[in-house]
């Protein structure tokens, strides 16, 4: 009987009682740990009068060992942190040289804990939240429901934090910094949307 039900997830029914479903709930996405604990992934831009897309392929993430790995890889070579450096000391300074055009910008890096600690995942983006809306209808593999605080850079002054993907649910506006999601959104958010 165990292996009969091994395979199954149980849900909240509507009427208050537990029924059994045959498929998991689609807003809970994947969990599963990623290799290296500070990831990038880039987020797709729209027009702020368009709707946000809800039907991305998944996007490719990109793990490091460490933070300053990672931020050179998301600012294709254009920032250099001390090897040393951790996330929640991160300000991204626009090149000094006048001749340097960002291909990639940093748009926001979220963590795994309250305070920009733990695992951090960086979001990059093409253009700045100047342009236009940033957007993530789905959280990348093993980010689904860990994020517990987070930073807005490149213009984007709001940060909207979903419970369910393509924007459903609960939404947090965490702004340009919040070092707590707060305890209704902590480990919740399935999507992410950036505005100006």
């Amino acid at each position: 009987m165990k292996e009969m039900l091994a395979g199954l997830a149980l849900v909240l029914g509507g009427c208050g009682g537990l029924e059994v479903a045959d498929e998991p709930n689609p807003d809970i996405g994947d969990t599963a740990p990623v290799q290296g604990q500070h990831c990038v992934v880039e987020a797709a831009a729209v027009k702020p009068e368009e709707e946000p897309p809800s039907d991305l392929p998944p996007a490719k993430l990109d793990c490091f060992v460490s933070f300053a790995e990672a931020i050179t890889f998301a600012t294709n070579g254009v920032v250099q942190l001390p090897p040393d450096a951790t996330p929640d000391e991160f300000t991204p300074e626009p090149p000094s040289a006048p001749d340097v055009t960002p291909t990639q910008y940093v748009i926001a890096v979220e963590y795994q804990h309250r305070g920009y600690g733990g695992r951090s995942l960086t979001i990059t983006s093409r253009t700045t939240c100047a342009q236009g809306n940033i957007v993530m209808p789905s959280m990348p593999s093993g980010w689904n429901d860990i994020i517990s605080s987070a930073r807005a850079y490149a213009e984007c002054k709001n940060s909207y934090h979903y419970q369910h993907v393509n924007y459903g649910g609960a939404v947090v506006n965490c702004g340009t910094a919040c070092s707590y999601i707060g305890d209704p959104m902590n480990d919740r958010t399935s999507s992410i949307r950036w505005t100006r």
